[in-house]
């Protein structure tokens, strides 16, 4: 872990990924919230939206508690 920073540094590189594999998991994030992502997302929305928002009521707010319990966001889910 410490060589793969090190390295990085010594190169001036942008982006430092350890474990390797993270950075394929970095370039499926790109697939997934790309156009062809969204061809197979889509048709699985009216079964997944309701359940969120069932969920948003049942908790009574729309964010995490962190954030409620810092008071400075709007957590009506109305």
């Amino acid at each position: 872990c410490v060589d793969a920073f090190v390295d990085a540094l010594a190169g001036r590189k942008r982006r430092v990924y350890v474990p390797r594999w993270v950075e394929l998991v970095g370039w499926l994030k790109a697939v997934v919230t790309s156009p062809i992502g969204d061809r197979n997302l889509l048709p699985h929305v009216p079964r997944i939206l309701p359940l969120m928002d069932e969920e948003v009521a049942k908790l009574g707010r729309s964010t995490s508690a962190r954030n409620v319990a810092l008071g400075d966001v709007a957590v009506d889910p109305q």
